[in-house]
């Protein structure tokens, strides 16, 4: 997509952070990378990229500028490593990351861009909303949660909606829907809340009451 508008794309060398000398490869081609072409700023994308690269940003001259749109706490290690490069900008994708990009980095400016999404209006003919849940099973009082995004595989579980298997649960059920949710097709309390034409991107969040019992 850059190359098809013009501006080309930099690979680096592949790194991962539990093997060194993978780190200091792709450091030294970061930095062979900044000293050769004429870049404006350096944007880290989520806490791993800035802990990788910058130190390198830095000692370039640049500014570490730190994307994040995640509501992460802060405690994991990554996190932590983040905290110590101390980066000069935090950019979040919305008021809600920001005010938990606030906790664990108290001292550093952020801003928030939000996404580049317009609401189109209901066209003509457009189901209403109690025939679209109706036509996926899902009850009126629901909370549903649309989202639309690029996964990739990961580590995962065959057992999806765990909390199904656990006698005397209380929960309050939030269906969402999104790709990369895996199913276990083979057992029948696995199937997802969300029913056909839906089938292969339903997933289901489970609140609990306080003293409720079931998956956290």
């Amino acid at each position: 997509e850059l190359e098809a508008i013009g501006r080309p794309a930099f690979m680096l060398e592949p790194l991962r952070l539990s093997r060194p000398f993978s780190l200091l490869k792709a450091r030294q081609a970061l930095r062979r990378l900044l000293r050769e072409e004429p870049f404006d700023a350096v944007v880290c994308h989520q806490p791993w990229s800035c802990v990788a690269f910058g130190p390198v940003v830095r000692a370039a001259g640049f500014p570490v500028v730190l994307w994040v749109h995640m509501a992460v706490e802060g405690g994991a290690l990554l996190d932590r490593l983040a905290r110590r490069v101390r980066p000069d900008l935090a950019v979040c994708n919305s008021e809600f990351t920001r005010s938990r990009v606030r906790r664990w980095l108290p001292n550093v400016q952020t801003e928030v861009v939000y996404g580049p999404v317009s609401l189109a209006g209901v066209h003509p003919g457009a189901p209403s909303r109690e025939e679209m849940r109706a036509s996926l099973d899902t009850p009126l009082n629901d909370t549903v949660v649309v989202m639309a995004s690029r996964l990739d595989a990961m580590k995962g579980s065959e057992l999806a909606f765990l909390d199904q298997r656990i006698p005397g649960y209380q929960r309050e059920i939030i269906n969402i829907i999104g790709m990369g949710v895996v199913e276990n097709l083979k057992d029948p309390d696995l199937q997802p809340k969300i029913k056909a034409p839906a089938h292969g991107f339903a997933v289901t969040y489970v609140r609990n009451t306080p003293k409720g019992h079931g998956a956290p």
